[in-house]
């Protein structure tokens, strides 16, 4: 999935189908994780685990939409928003000496 920009609170927000499975796994259980990472470079990655929520609030679809959304017959109905609200953030970056611990392999954490 595409995220969108990050905001200042580090809220993550999808969109997605309102019939997709992942509405419906979300509904049923709210956990997740999302991770971040770019292999090809190996300058690390980013893990988030929070809540999500299904967000089906149609002037904030508009607010949010996204140029090419326009090509799809329909979008304002077809889409809805997950947001995610992080309870912990592990950072590996290894240009800035951010590693995991030799150990137990932890990363470095922040808890929300």
């Amino acid at each position: 999935m595409n995220p969108f920009p990050a905001n200042d609170e580090l809220v993550t927000w999808f969109a997605t189908s309102r019939t997709s499975r992942k509405v419906r796994e979300l509904k049923a259980n709210p956990n997740v994780c999302v991770y971040y990472a770019d292999h090809v470079n190996a300058k690390g990655y980013v893990s988030i685990t929070g809540t999500a929520e299904v967000i089906d609030d149609k002037e904030l679809l508009l607010k949010m939409k996204r140029d090419y959304w326009s090509s799809i017959p329909d979008w304002q109905n077809k889409f809805v928003l997950i947001k995610i609200v992080p309870k912990t953030l592990d950072v590996i970056n290894y240009k800035h000496g951010l590693n995991n611990d030799p150990n137990t392999f932890r990363a470095p954490s922040i808890v929300f």
